[in-house]
């Protein structure tokens, strides 16, 4: 997922409510709270993805096998999630699993890049998908 502050012109957005995805999210927010307080653990960020994806997100809520799928339409589709970072090391893409901390007895609430416009998660149910978007970018002259 990455963090922005620009956003191209949107055609679409699309409010996801989904009651028992968020339920799951809320629990895994207080137990995140719980183990890191007085730290603001979660982020607004970007994720995209196709056209299919986005349907089963909606749904079923995040899944990594969604990773790295665009469309070729020429629509491009966001999606603006509620993310648990909680507690962040940086790691590199080969990383398969987050370290044990130093400070507790759990793991690594997330992995981020260098820069933290990139976070990964390893547990599905820290990403809540509230927005949808769809959008086409201004052709090139």
């Amino acid at each position: 997922m990455r963090t922005g502050s620009t956003t191209p012109p949107t055609s679409y957005i699309e409010r996801v409510q989904n009651k028992y995805l968020f339920q799951q999210y809320s629990i895994k927010k207080r137990e995140i709270d719980k183990r890191n307080p007085g730290q603001n653990n979660e982020r607004l960020l970007y994720h995209g993805t196709d056209f299919e994806a986005i349907k089963e997100i909606n749904k079923f809520g995040f899944n990594r096998s969604y990773c790295g799928k665009n469309d070729l339409d020429g629509l491009h589709r966001l999606c603006l999630a509620r993310v648990l970072v909680g507690k962040s090391i940086e790691t590199s893409k080969e990383v398969k699993y987050l370290p044990k901390r130093p400070d507790c007895d759990a793991l690594y609430d997330s992995g981020k890049n260098s820069s933290e416009s990139i976070y990964v998660i390893f547990n599905d149910i820290q990403a809540y998908p509230e927005y949808m978007l769809t959008f086409s970018l201004p052709k090139k002259m």
